[in-house]
């Protein structure tokens, strides 16, 4: 059987702020913005911001601390689910 990762969030009162949790560890942080809804995340010792984009196709664009394009998030607005696609810098495509 494969090994997964189980990855979840606690948010707090206000929905501004969350924990994340690999299995039961804490790993990080979330914080949001209210008016744009961007967020600053923090996971271990990694910093990445998310921005939102898009009006009729939203998505999320994920940087690292450098404001270099790591990845984004493209939302499914029929299922309400996502996909988030990371760039490897390995080979220069797309996971």
């Amino acid at each position: 059987m494969e090994k997964r990762s189980i990855y979840n969030w606690k948010n707090n009162l206000l929905g501004n702020k969350s924990k994340l949790y690999n299995n039961a560890t804490l790993i990080g942080s979330l914080e949001s913005n209210d008016w744009t809804l961007d967020a600053n995340v923090s996971i271990r010792s990694d910093q990445y911001s998310f921005k939102n984009k898009g009006l009729f196709n939203p998505y999320t664009e994920i940087r690292n601390k450098q404001g270099e394009l790591i990845g984004d998030i493209e939302y499914n607005n029929w299922t309400g689910g996502a996909t988030i696609s990371l760039i490897d810098k390995n080979t220069n495509g797309v996971n």
